[in-house]
């Protein structure tokens, strides 16, 4: 390799890394907005449930970088973008439940950042709002291993929030796609903007831990493109809750 090659490769691996390097910045400084929610962001209801960036830092590529895949449709408007994923719920078999059980999320970028998200309000019939802010604001302290793509939570989450236990999980999520013991395991599929003829399934599992009373302990994801992990045993410890009513016979 000449020395005129030598230089353009180092200077592009370098370029690399700064990009990369704003991007973990970015990252570090919505984790510490996380920290102080209720200073850096702003919940609005309307048909769905959004949350506001009062100082937006997060740019489109960073969003398809954190979610590892282009959103399932795009549009734009005005000084707007849209992103819309949209998470299949996956069966072992035929479809053998009534209802739409997939999850949606809508980001809206003003002026090339992230200003809003959008959730379906019906997923806090069962999980009130109150603990979805609250694992949110626990993300401000949460354990990040940006290299493994991990995210280890939980432990921060405190104050009075309601945890759904097995039934309940049951009648947000629908029927599981397989259970094992205490363990319910979800699968999707993320809707991609690309139609080929030969698609690689990649499914993105969910799975739920519950205690032998049927509560809520644990829950694994990987839809944000890395596994989050998020433990509430701490919790239950110093919250005495009675037992799921008939949660031996459910069958998430």
């Amino acid at each position: 390799m000449n020395k005129r090659n030598m230089l353009l490769f180092a200077s592009t691996y370098l370029f690399c890394l700064m990009v990369s390097g704003c991007f973990y910045l970015r990252l570090q400084k919505v984790q510490g907005q996380l920290s102080e929610f209720d200073e850096y962001f702003e919940i609005k209801e309307d048909e769905k449930f959004c949350i506001i960036a009062k100082e937006p830092v997060l740019f489109p590529g960073d969003v398809v970088r954190i979610m590892n895949q282009k959103p399932s449709t795009e549009a734009s408007g005005s000084d707007r973008l849209f992103y819309d994923y949209v998470l299949e719920k996956q069966y072992p078999g035929e479809k053998n439940e009534a209802g739409n059980y997939d999850i949606s999320v809508r980001f809206v970028f003003i002026k090339d950042k992230l200003t809003e998200s959008y959730i379906d309000k019906r997923f806090f019939t069962v999980i009130p709002k109150a603990m979805v802010l609250a694992i949110l604001k626990a993300m401000g302290n949460a354990k990040v291993d940006i290299g493994k793509r991990r995210i280890y939570g939980g432990y921060g989450v405190a104050g009075e929030v309601h945890l759904p236990d097995a039934n309940e999980v049951q009648m947000l999520l629908g029927s599981s796609y397989l259970r094992e013991g205490n363990v319910c395991t979800y699968k999707y599929l993320r809707r991609s903007q690309q139609v080929t003829s030969v698609e690689k399934k990649d499914y993105l599992p969910a799975v739920f831990t519950f205690d032998d009373d049927g509560n809520f302990v644990k829950c694994r994801s990987e839809f944000l493109g890395g596994p989050i992990d998020i433990d509430f045993s701490l919790l239950l410890k110093n919250e005495k809750k009675p037992k799921a009513n008939d949660s031996n016979s459910v069958q998430p």
